[in-house]
């Protein structure tokens, strides 16, 4: 936390007019043997024997279609889902989800940005009459499982498809420079530390699963923060990556990081002025 204040304040980048630079996208795949879409399928399929078996065969393909999908999803970004660091604990804390009747999985994954856990809690209330009190669901409420499942679904890989895993935060436009006249260059290199000593460049690394953070001025120098699942500005850092289709949701992620980061300008004075 301490080191990636040091470097806002050192580069002097101004809070009250941040600046968005989106450079690169990637995506992420699928971990297990079973997709999240193939339990979907055997879902659909039990449904259609229209008595209790297949009903409640459903309905349970329906929850391991979340389940497999909210543990993929961890796994893409590094996150053991059998072993989950507490590190995380802050963020669920600031968006104030720990006081919400989830499962932690489920606060961690709509405290990435990547879906509203709310999607699943009638899916799971379903489940729990079968396994504590073995009542016989309606037809009508599996269908709506199934649905509920395919959203969850979509929702998480709507991020994961096309993924903005390389950024650049500051608070200098250069995007309205003449660049080739101004800075004499013969061709434009945004990563040109001479010239662009304000930013900060953000890469999620999916190989290695962590987050590179580089201060643009320090570039040929190679010196960058790495930052991994055991460490909190992990987690906030893959909240904004999954947020950046989004002006106004990324605005409030960087509130929530200078917040976190104990930044002495105001949260309610933070501003994303520019996005690209």
């Amino acid at each position: 936390m301490k080191r990636f204040l040091n470097i806002l304040t050192d580069l002097k980048i101004d809070p009250t007019n941040l600046i968005i630079e989106r450079l690169g996208g990637g995506s992420l795949g699928n971990n297990s043997d079973l997709s999240p879409k193939d339990f979907i399928r055997f879902s659909k399929k039990d449904i259609k024997d229209d008595d209790t078996r297949g009903l409640i065969n459903s309905l349970t393909n329906a929850k391991r279609a979340i389940d497999c999908q909210i543990d993929n999803a961890l796994q893409e970004f590094g996150i053991k889902p059998d072993d989950l660091n507490k590190a995380s604990d802050i963020l669920i804390k600031q968006l104030q989800l720990d006081k919400k009747n989830l499962p932690y999985k489920l606060k961690l994954i709509q405290s990435l940005g990547l879906a509203p856990g709310t999607l699943t809690s009638k899916v799971r209330n379903l489940r729990n009459k079968l396994e504590h009190y073995y009542k016989i669901p309606e037809k009508a409420e599996v269908e709506e499982a199934i649905e509920i499942a395919e959203l969850f679904i979509l929702s998480i890989e709507s991020k994961t498809k096309i993924l903005d895993d390389d950024y650049i935060i500051t608070s200098t436009n250069f995007q309205n420079v003449d660049t080739l006249k101004s800075l004499n260059n013969e061709t434009y290199n945004i990563l040109d530390p001479e010239h662009f000593s304000t930013q900060i460049r953000v890469n999620f690394i999916s190989y290695y699963n962590q987050i590179e953070v580089t201060p643009i001025k320090e570039f040929k120098k190679k010196r960058k923060l790495i930052y991994k699942f055991d460490n909190e500005l992990y987690y906030y850092l893959i909240r904004l990556m999954n947020h950046l289709d989004d002006q106004y949701d990324t605005e409030n992620d960087l509130k929530l990081i200078f917040e976190y980061c104990n930044h002495p300008i105001p949260t309610k004075n933070i501003r994303l002025l520019e996005y690209y």
